[in-house]
């Protein structure tokens, strides 16, 4: 039997899609057909110019992309209000009956808890961190709650980078944003990785193409950085563990296998 606030949430949720297509972005229309995350680009973009952008996580769109809605996040999302971290009302996240903290941000939380635990040291003391593909901003505005000092960079496209400066731009301090940098590639970020940075990923790399996936594990396969990666076995027919199996050989492997997400994917740590 589903708990009544289990179900009561699935319901709002429900409901923000019929509200999110009709009522409050009906100027924002919706691709149910993509494959690459550069076709609805456009659509990030024009989120994050939107006039109601104040409830952009209610987004449609956002919703099914970047949003983790399952309840085995909602421990970590305890976890981070025992820690006095309370998460910003910008953009209007749904959060389930009784939670101060979404199932998202729970969800961001348990990929630097692992980190911790599997590369048994703590990720708030990382000298630089690259995330490769980051949503609308969660992990850097976490990560900017949790004490990181150090310089962070995101690398996305140009229409989800809008969305995540417009966030971060409301909701971290000056000095986190001024210390968050942009690149379209791992071309422009133009930094060489060393032994106390670390690289982010977690699902975007095994969601590009093969070429640029490939790209991206040869040159952290050089690199001494450290690595917080997850990714789908398998994605659009393509073998995803058959790839990834040939880097990182001294790294930790953990699958992947939340109660409800069932997402059939594995971590990378190091």
């Amino acid at each position: 039997m589903i708990p009544v606030k289990h179900f009561i949430y699935r319901s709002r949720l429900k409901l923000n899609k019929f509200m999110s297509r009709r009522v409050h972005f009906r100027n924002l229309s919706i691709w149910d057909d993509w494959q690459d995350w550069s076709e609805i680009d456009v659509k990030f973009q024009q989120l994050s110019e939107d006039k109601n952008f104040f409830r952009f996580r209610r987004n449609q769109l956002l919703l099914e992309t970047m949003e983790y809605k399952n309840f085995d996040a909602k421990k970590y999302s305890d976890d981070l209000v025992n820690l006095g971290i309370r998460e910003p009302r910008v953009g209007k996240p749904i959060l389930p009956f009784g939670l101060r903290n979404s199932l998202n941000l729970g969800h961001q939380y348990r990929h630097v808890t692992y980190f911790n635990e599997f590369s048994k040291s703590n990720l708030v003391n990382i000298d630089r961190i690259v995330e490769f593909g980051a949503g609308y901003g969660c992990m850097r505005w976490l990560l900017s709650e949790l004490n990181h000092k150090g310089s962070y960079f995101i690398i996305d496209n140009p229409g989800v980078s809008e969305l995540q400066k417009r966030y971060l731009r409301s909701s971290v301090e000056s000095d986190s944003f001024i210390k968050t940098n942009w690149a379209a590639s791992m071309q422009n970020l133009e930094i060489d990785l060393q032994e106390n940075d670390l690289f982010i990923a977690l699902w975007s790399l095994s969601e590009v193409s093969t070429k640029l996936m490939e790209q991206v594990l040869g040159f952290l396969e050089n690199s001494e950085c450290r690595l917080l990666i997850a990714f789908q076995n398998t994605y659009n027919g393509r073998d995803n563990f058959g790839h990834f199996s040939k880097y990182f050989k001294n790294a930790a492997r953990i699958p992947i296998s939340y109660p409800e997400g069932n997402l059939h994917s594995t971590y990378i740590i190091r």
